[in-house]
């Protein structure tokens, strides 16, 4: 088996729209030594066809076709069990990496031996990729070990894993239908040093089309998640006191959450 250094896992269901954008920033990365594995999770429409477009234009392009949509927990461990990369990043089908992400991420991996995960900061941009805010997130293992049972302190589209933090604390959680990314990030934690670059490498599409009923899904979850983690003594008891934020966004009705995040806040992603 031929080793890389980095495997790019991605999953695209019907994504054809901004496919191409997202594929191209990764092709043209200025770190060069990885496999991009793809997904097609089911689509219907081209996104097929794009992909076999980009495999026969780079052999670093492999693609697994689901005859069926299983969604996006399913194909992401379906990747990482194949994956040939000392270190697994993210992407998303309707994202841009800046073009030296790859490069940013494996350089403080391998300087920082003990962290087993890499976030970054992140541009938000609309549907025609204009920008229209910044994410900048804590950096340091203390401030976010503090953070993380308070809201998810990571873009899932930018991590960078060690391989070896899969076969340690275990792949996606197959059976939690939302925040998948948010608990298996509790697994990390608990056993290595986590981080966040904080220069943005990653832009990140914001779409309006979120459901409020999508939206308490993830609220849900992300509360059952701090729950699980708070009992099992991860956490102190007082850790409870948490819950209250999430629990006040999951009752607020959907026109006063819009109102207080642009008006308030000036942003529109709830980082549950």
């Amino acid at each position: 088996m031929n080793k890389v250094k980095v495997t790019i896992i991605m999953s695209a269901y019907n994504a054809s729209c901004h496919l191409e954008s997202s594929m191209e920033s990764i092709l043209k990365q200025t770190f060069e030594d990885f496999e991009f594995i793809v997904v097609n999770d089911g689509s219907t429409d081209s996104t097929l066809n794009i992909l076999d477009s980009y495999r026969q234009k780079d052999n670093r392009v492999k693609i697994i076709v689901n005859t069926r949509n299983i969604g996006l927990t399913k194909s992401l461990n379906e990747t990482i069990r194949i994956a040939k990369g000392e270190y697994i990043a993210r992407m998303d089908a309707d994202d841009i990496a800046l073009p030296e992400r790859l490069e940013n991420q494996v350089n403080f991996l391998d300087k920082n031996p003990d962290v087993g995960m890499v976030g970054t900061a992140y541009y938000e941009i609309d549907s025609k990729g204009k920008i229209v805010g910044e994410k900048v997130f804590p950096t340091t293992d203390k401030k976010l070990r503090c953070i993380l049972i308070r809201y998810n302190p990571f873009f899932h589209g930018s991590v960078m894993i060690r391989k070896e933090v899969f076969d340690r604390v275990g792949l996606y959680n197959e059976n939690i239908p939302k925040a998948q990314d948010y608990e298996l990030w509790f697994r990390i934690a608990k056993n290595y040093e986590i981080a966040n670059l904080p220069v943005s490498l990653m832009m990140r599409r914001y779409s309006k089309r979120k459901t409020l009923i999508g939206e308490n899904e993830q609220i849900k979850w992300a509360i059952n998640i701090r729950i699980k983690y708070i009992k099992n003594g991860q956490y102190p008891l007082r850790s409870f006191f948490y819950l209250l934020r999430p629990f006040i966004v999951y009752i607020t009705p959907a026109p006063i959450r819009l109102f207080v995040r642009q008006k308030v806040l000036g942003r529109n992603i709830y980082n549950y």
